[in-house]
């Protein structure tokens, strides 16, 4: 029997009727119940009552994971977390099982460019493609469903999106995001919406609507000049600068006329590394190094220092290793501050 999204039905098997609410690409129903609750169900499972009936709270729409959605979803994602000029990636509970249910990841395109995506999973440190695209503006799509039993096998999410506008325009950036695996609790961060939206976790990929606030090149030439010109013109004040509260103005936006300074002693990056091997240890260490420098990179720094310690040197060599493919020019951080345990990366 053919189904569709807003047919009633009832189970064949118990005293139970419901709303088809969507129809998965394997052709498993879910079906909402009363009460909100939705159950996954095989057609041969069920018997329709009757044809949609234009529920009002229930909109026709294909649910296919990597898939466009070709009318409006059942829920107005953009709308309900207030994504406008944003990018995000939702994670979305399962209804009714917030906590032991499958894990939706859904894209939501709020700005007015389109994006290119790349989606992919970490298992044993390897990347492995989920799903991949094209998304245009204002929409919102399911990048994949993961069951929680899944989930363990993931070191960690990495998405990529590169913008596209037709036409005359600035130059838009390029974003490749390393992304925790967050479950929902029980907390929910959105009260005031419907169960499972309430439980949602909404983590900002970009947000173009900040960024237009301010020229970040434009600010970086100010500074520049005006390091450039007090080194010249002035001795410091140091009556007056005893007093005086430092500008930390540059630093709020994320840049530096001087350097940036990035600890990668294990303890700062995680809460506890006991049990973990020196390889494990090494392979987070250089991730995080590879992705402050990607941030100064892109935030036109000047310079950069990375605070390794002396050890075995394993940390110190690698880092060296790959600044030298990159063809970055580097020296040892100043002795006096960090004896022999840092490399000073020069940008610019």
């Amino acid at each position: 029997m053919d189904f569709q999204a807003g047919d009633k039905v009832s189970f064949i098997n118990e005293k139970q009727d419901g709303f088809i609410v969507l129809i998965k690409a394997n052709g498993i129903c879910v079906v909402e119940i009363e009460d909100g609750f939705t159950l996954d169900v095989t057609s041969s499972e069920l018997v329709k009552i009757r044809d949609t009936q234009q529920k009002k709270s229930v909109e026709k729409y294909e649910n296919v994971e990597g898939k466009l959605i070709t009318e409006a979803p059942v829920f107005d994602l953009i709308n309900a977390y207030s994504l406008l000029g944003t990018v995000a990636l939702i994670t979305l509970p399962d209804n009714g099982k917030v906590l032991s249910g499958k894990i939706d990841y859904w894209l939501v395109n709020g700005s007015d460019a389109d994006v290119l995506y790349v989606f992919s999973s970490y298992k044993s440190k390897m990347p492995e493609g989920v799903v991949a695209g094209y998304l245009e503006k204002n929409k919102t799509i399911l990048l994949s469903t993961i069951q929680r039993d899944a989930i363990i096998d993931i070191d960690h999410l990495q998405i990529e999106l590169l913008f596209h506008k037709l036409g005359l325009h600035p130059q838009l950036p390029r974003i490749n995001k390393e992304l925790k695996i967050e479950l929902p609790t029980i907390t929910q961060h959105f009260p005031k919406l419907a169960s499972p939206y309430s439980f949602a976790i909404v983590n900002t990929l970009i947000n173009f609507s900040v960024e237009a606030e301010t020229d970040l090149n434009e600010l970086f030439e100010k500074y520049k000049e005006d390091y450039t010109d007090d080194r010249k013109n002035s001795k410091p004040a140091v009556a007056n600068s005893l007093h005086k509260k430092a500008d930390t103005s540059l630093k709020d936006f994320g840049l530096s006329g001087s350097s940036l300074e990035v600890d990668l002693h294990i303890e700062e990056l995680i809460d506890d590394p006991a049990g973990m091997s020196a390889a494990e240890m090494i392979d987070i260490q250089l991730r995080h190094f590879r992705k402050e420098l990607d941030n100064a990179m892109y935030k036109r720094s000047i310079k950069i220092i990375f605070i390794h310690g002396v050890g075995n040197g394993r940390l110190k060599n690698s880092i060296r290793s790959e600044l030298k493919a990159l063809k970055l020019n580097y020296r040892d951080g100043a002795y006096d501050r960090f004896g022999a345990g840092a490399t000073e990366v020069l940008l610019r």
